[in-house]
Formats: structure tokens, C-alpha cells, sequence
């Protein structure tokens, strides 16, 4: 529809730039802002810090419709859990918005250059098709949300507009059977998509031809092919056609509200009610919101005040995101919710030895004695506050070097974490440069990370096998005392879902445990390559310390009112404390 509007004002030459961009500003802006404040209202009261600080970022990115670019962004390490992103399904209006930013520039433009608008259309439409399908398998995260690999499912709405206008200039036999069949085969393809596609697979892919086909055929059918004419012309389903803008802004907030205060999947009749809510609160914005300001007098000042109202919510956001939550709204609440991370190590002067790589996140106790070195990735940082109090005890010194997403692995490479091999290569020569020191070096990771084939890389981009980056590593190493910090055991859900939160409907209690032989399973895989990589050695032990956090049959993530985690793997200062305190009499294998 909105490509006919561009189409067919350009070649009459009566489309006016303001007048597009206003009625898009009139189409948006009532519902977005009042879904936008409605969440950032109700946030208030029953969201954490962390999940504040988010919503608040979120509103942000979402006046700027480039909600995609951000949750784009955040994808990786310390993701969280994308059902209780609030705002996560306006990943789809940024591209919306991205594209009619700039389709009636291009459409114009063509015009100007006496270039085919059909053949711009069908240009768009193969280049974003083709980054897609290039993408999809190798970068799934970026092609999903990338403007540029999701404009085909645009353009080709776009070509619909231009074949529907020229076919207004010819007539042929048998339209009606063939609008019949063009309806027919719509509705296959988009009940083939709810058949054959899940989570599991990546998309779009050529798996998003499917429903976006069956789209188009079903709109270009038109209003006389049969099951237009009988089903979608229902009065009940055009009401819902129009609530539908309102109904996607509220939907996805009302729905991941209820899975956030349940800490879980909600039950059955909850998320029914939630359903039911959304309609409502659509359909209320829509006949006290969105009609009024969007048909009713279109002045200057009603734009004004809706630019400067959208700023007004952005500018909220961004005193939430500065305001770090703002976690002074419930203190009581906050108390209960102690699963911050630990710092980041760093300490003045400690990075000295690393000038090359100013990012080493490092921390030291170093009077000049012997020292223990303890290197990794991030688990360094709850390893390092665990062991320094137990290491200085005994006349040691302690240093920690870590960078997030980076196994301590000579010549290894990883995904989306820059200058890794760059980081091992200057901590190799630290320790060249501090061997007569070190009487033991201590490697922390969530290791089970780094196994699947092809996720480690060397220098040249070839396939790194972990048992056999570990085996180099621990033979450049030489005669160095080696022990493996084995990884806690891993939880197999959000740790906040463990909080008993203020306006939870059931009566249901999420279980804040997990199965000891589920968790040990887990790292089984990890435990025998790590197995294979030390086999040749004789001077690396292990410490495990799953005894700390599990019992006979359950690991814990929660101690009395306290939670022990702040993700599935990293312990936050509660538990750092809990495990401390749980192993503190347990003999490292210095000797």
C-alpha cells in the first residue's frame, strides 16, 4: 500500500516528501509512544535494576527505530534471555522504518535518472535476497537483523504495488480464476510455514519465501478471489486489521511481563488472559490514540507536539540507561536481587606490563614474592576474588589476567573477540618474562563453549581442535605447575527466575535447583577433550569445587534469601563469598 502511494504519487508528479513523512510520523508515533511510556510506567514497580537498565536502553533505540541495530549488538557472551526483552519485537519496525526512509529517496531518484522503477524494485529485491541467503548460515545473527538482509521481504511488497498498478492498464481472460488461485496458493504457503518452520532452523534463509510469498499472493488475490471475499473480509478479522498496529506494539510487552513477574512460562490461563489483554489495550489505543491523532485535523502543531512527545520518551530512557536502573525505586527489592556481576579486573598499574593491549583486564596482590598466575576467560574474575584470600595465606602473591571470551589457548582465535591471540601472545610473555616467580599457573574458562568444530580458529582461519590448542598450550608452557580451575556447575536457567517476585499471579514456585547429574553431564564433554589435552603432561592437576555448590543430587543457585549466580555459569559476589567460604580448608595441589 505504501509503495502505491510512492509509486503512483512520483509518476503523476504530485507526491510531496513532507507530506509522506508526516503521515508516517501520524501512522507511528501515537501508539509506539504510548506503548512505549506505558512500559517504561509499569517497569517501574516490577522490573530489577538490570532489566530497568535495559527497557530503559531499549525505549531509547526504539524512538530512534533502530531497535534491530541494538538488539544486533547485544547479541553474544552475556546475552540475556530474548523472552523477557520487553521491547525485543521492534527489531521489525526499525526495518521498517530504515526502509521507508530511504525507498521514496530511491524511487525519485530513479525517476530523475529515467531508470526503471520496476527494474530498482527487482534489483533491491535480488541484492537483499542474496546477502541473505549468503549470510544465513555463517552470520544468522546479523542477517536477521540487518536492514540491508531483510529489505527483500520489503521490496517485494514493492513489486506487488508496481504489477497491481499496470495491471489496472491491461484486462485478460479469466482474472477471477486466476485471483482464486493466487489466494489458494497464499494461504498453502503461509500454512506450509507454520508446518515446516521452527526455532531450530536459521532465518530467513529461503525458508522466509514461504510466509512472505504467501503474503503476496494472498494480497494480490484481491478482495474478489473467494476466501478474501468470504474469510479475510470477516467483520471480525478487518476489526482485528484495525487494531493490528497497536495490537504488535502491545502483544510482545504484555506477554514477556507475564513471563518475567512468573519467572517462567506462565500458565496456561495467564497466558490466555494475556491475550485478551493485549486485544484490550489495542483496541483502546486505537480509538483514543491512534484514530484521533491519526485522522483527525493534521496540522503543524500536531506533528510538533508528537516529535517533541517521542523525544520527551527517549530522553526518560536515557535517564534510566545513565541512572544505571535506577535501583533506588525499591530497595527492598534490590536487596533480595544481589546477582550483579563481579568487576571487571582492573586495577591502576596493573596493566603496565600489557601497554599493547590496553583492554587485559588485570589484577594483582604483588609484593615480589612467588606468585600464582591465574588466566582465562571471564571466570578468571569470580576464580581470582574465590582464591585471593586462600593464595596470600600462604605467603603468595596473586595475579589475574583474563579477557571475556577468550580460553587461555595458544594461537586461538574466536569468534566476535578481537585481538584474543593478540591478548594469550602478551600474557605467554609475561610469564616468560616472570617464570623464576610463578610457582603455579591456574586456568579458568567456560570451556565448554569453545568445543563445537570450527569455533576455534589459528592466525591463518584453519579449524582448531580444543584437545589440541590445550596440548600446545600446556607444552609451550614447559615445566610450569599447571591446575585447572574446573568450571562451576553450570545452571540451566536465568538465575533471576529464582526470585519470588512482588505481583506474581500463581502460586507457582520455580525450583532453583538443578539435577547434579544433568550439570556434571553437561561438562562431560569438555572433561574428556580437557582429559585428551593433559594426557601427555604430568605436571597439571584439577580442582573441582562442584562439591561447594551441590549436594548429593542438586546443585543449588540460591543460598537462604541470597542468589549464588549472576548468569548460568558466572558466579556474582554472593556466591564468590558462598564458595570462598565452602572451600577455604580444601588443599590446592601446589605440591
Amino acid at each position: 500500500m505504501i509503495s502505491t502511494i510512492i509509486l503512483k504519487g512520483l509518476e503523476q508528479n504530485n507526491f510531496s516528501f513532507t507530506e509522506f513523512y508526516c503521515r508516517r510520523i501520524r501512522r507511528i508515533f501515537p501508539a509506539l509512544i504510548t506503548v512505549l511510556l506505558s512500559s517504561l510506567g509499569i517497569g517501574w514497580f516490577v522490573l530489577l535494576t538490570d532489566e530497568y537498565l535495559e527497557l530503559g536502553w531499549h525505549s531509547v533505540a526504539a524512538t530512534g527505530f533502530i531497535s534491530n541495530l541494538i538488539l544486533w549488538g547485544e547479541s553474544g557472551y552475556f546475552d540475556g534471555s530474548a523472552d523477557t526483552k520487553i521491547l525485543l519485537h521492534l527489531w521489525s519496525l526499525g526495518i521498517e522504518e530504515q526502509f521507508y526512509l530511504v525507498w521514496p529517496i530511491l524511487i525519485w531518484a530513479s525517476l530523475k535518472l529515467r531508470i526503471s522503477s520496476l527494474a530498482l524494485i527487482v534489483a533491491l529485491f535480488i541484492t537483499s535476497f542474496a546477502l541473505n541467503i549468503h549470510g544465513i548460515n555463517s552470520e544468522p545473527v546479523a542477517t536477521f537483523y540487518s536492514p540491508q538482509t531483510r529489505f527483500w521481504e520489503l521490496s517485494i511488497g514493492a513489486i506487488l504495488a508496481y504489477l497491481v498498478l499496470l495491471s489496472k492498464e491491461y484486462e485478460f481472460c479469466n482474472k477471477r480464476l486466476f485471483e482464486n488461485f493466487l489466494s489458494i496458493l497464499g494461504i498453502g504457503l503461509i500454512g506450509t510455514s507454520f508446518l515446516l518452520i521452527n526455532k531450530s532452523q536459521p532465518y530467513p534463509g529461503f525458508w522466509g519465501l514461504l510466509p512472505t510469498l504467501g503474503a503476496v499472493f494472498l494480497l494480490g488475490a484481491g478482495s474478489r478471489a473467494c476466501f478474501n471475499h468470504w474469510i479475510l473480509s470477516n467483520r471480525l478479522l478487518v476489526w482485528f486489521g484495525l487494531i493490528s498496529f497497536p495490537l504488535y506494539l502491545w502483544h510482545w510487552p504484555v506477554l514477556a511481563l507475564s513471563r518475567i513477574l512468573e519467572s517462567q512460562t506462565p500458565i496456561l490461563e495467564i497466558r490466555v488472559a494475556a491475550i485478551f489483554i493485549s486485544i484490550m489495550l489495542a483496541w483502546i489505543t486505537y480509538y483514543f490514540v491512534e484514530r484521533p491523532l491519526r485522522f483527525g485535523a493534521h496540522n503543524r502543531a500536531n506533528i510538533i507536539g508528537l516529535i517533541a512527545i517521542l523525544v520527551l520518551t527517549s530522553s526518560f530512557g536515557l535517564f534510566i540507561w545513565n541512572g544505571k536502573g535506577l535501583k533506588f525505586r525499591d530497595p527492598a527489592q534490590q536487596l533480595i536481587f544481589t546477582s550483579q556481576k563481579n568487576e571487571q579486573l582492573f586495577q591502576e598499574g596493573c596493566t603496565l606490563n600489557f601497554k599493547n593491549i590496553p583492554k587485559t583486564h588485570c589484577a594483582e596482590i604483588n609484593t615480589g614474592k612467588d606468585m600464582i598466575l591465574i588466566v582465562g576467560d571471564s571466570h578468571v574474575r569470580h576464580w581470582f576474588e574465590v582464591l585471593k584470600e586462600k593464595i596470600t595465606k600462604n605467603g603468595l602473591d596473586v595475579v589475574a589476567l583474563s579477557k571475556g571470551g577468550c580460553p587461555f589457548l595458544l594461537n586461538a582465535a574466536v569468534p566476535n573477540v578481537p585481538d584474543c591471540i593478540e591478548t594469550n601472545a602478551e600474557v605467554f610473555r609475561y610469564i616468560e618474562n616472570n617464570q623464576n616467580r610463578i610457582k603455579a599457573i591456574l586456568l579458568a574458562g567456560q570451556y565448554e563453549t569453545y568445543l563445537p568444530e570450527g569455533y576455534l580458529k589459528d592466525s591463518q582461519g584453519n579449524n582448531l581442535i580444543f584437545s589440541s590448542a590445550l596440548q600446545n598450550t600446556i607444552k609451550k608452557l614447559g615445566n610450569h605447575k599447571i591446575i585447572f580451575l574446573d568450571q562451576i556447575p553450570p545452571i540451566p536457567f536465568e538465575p533471576k527466575k529464582c526470585i519470588n517476585r512482588p505481583y506474581k499471579i500463581s502460586t507457582n514456585n520455580f525450583e532453583c535447583r538443578t539435577k547434579k547429574s544433568e550439570a556434571v553431564a553437561e561438562l562431560s564433554l569438555y572433561k574428556s577433550q580437557r582429559d585428551l589435552g593433559i594426557s601427555t603432561s604430568k605436571n597439571v592437576s584439577i580442582f573441582n569445587a562442584d562439591d561447594a555448590l551441590c549436594d548429593k543430587d542438586y546443585c543449588n543457585a540460591m543460598d537462604a534469601n541470597l542468589l549464588l549466580y549472576y548468569d548460568k555459569t558466572h558466579l556474582n559476589p554472593n556466591g564468590v563469598k558462598f564458595v570462598k567460604n565452602k572451600i577455604y580448608n580444601m588443599q590446592l595441589p601446589l605440591d
